[in-house]
């Protein structure tokens, strides 16, 4: 299966719309449900410990019941928890209307680049990092959302000739830079083809 067919049958997982914040606040939502789990699990076993130990000959079966079922629910439900925890979550979102990226530095939180304001995509090197830079015809939609610093780095970038948005490529994990060059340029001439029919 090419890398287009791959990723087009990951679309309409891509397009959710996750930010940063977001992903810090369902970890600790996650967390939260682990800590209750905890307490929970250790409340059980700690009331049927303190049955066996009070010498309840009678309700002793039962205690050790209840701190089985406790154990082996906390850590089947903390295992499931930090399975979650331990997902990967989409830092670059790439469709046929644009591409939003969640996590370079310079990259503001809660914009979609559409491609009808990309110019260019290229490939560079900062540091030895691949990049992809990428030149808009209106750096205002950028800047509007932007932080202080986060103008300045993409101000920055644009004098360095990288333009205003600087991806870094290791968010791929399942692509080279050059195959993700390869994905922007397609989505860009696409739309470019289609403004043309129109």
């Amino acid at each position: 299966m090419s890398f287009y067919h791959n990723y087009q049958w990951r679309e309409e997982e891509l397009k959710v719309k996750a930010t940063e914040d977001v992903g810090k606040r369902v970890v600790k939502k996650k967390l939260t449900k682990l800590y209750i789990t905890a307490f929970i699990a250790v409340v059980m076993t700690g009331v049927a410990l303190f049955a066996v130990y009070k010498g309840y000959e009678e309700d002793r079966l039962l205690a050790l019941i209840v701190a089985f079922i406790g154990a082996v629910g906390f850590a089947m439900i903390s295992l499931l928890v930090i399975r979650q925890m331990m997902t990967d979550r989409y830092l670059l979102v790439v469709d046929g209307q644009g591409f939003h990226d969640f996590s370079s530095p310079n990259s503001p939180r809660y914009v979609t680049i559409e491609w009808d304001n990309v110019i260019s995509v290229s490939l560079k090197t900062i540091i030895d990092q691949p990049i992809l830079a990428v030149v808009l015809k209106d750096d205002k939609v950028l800047f509007d959302e932007m932080t202080s610093a986060q103008k300045k780095a993409a101000e920055a970038n644009s004098g360095m000739g990288f333009g205003a948005v600087a991806i870094n490529c290791k968010l791929a994990k399942d692509a080279t830079p050059e195959e993700l060059l390869d994905l922007f340029n397609h989505y860009l001439k696409e739309r470019v083809e289609q403004v043309k029919e129109n």
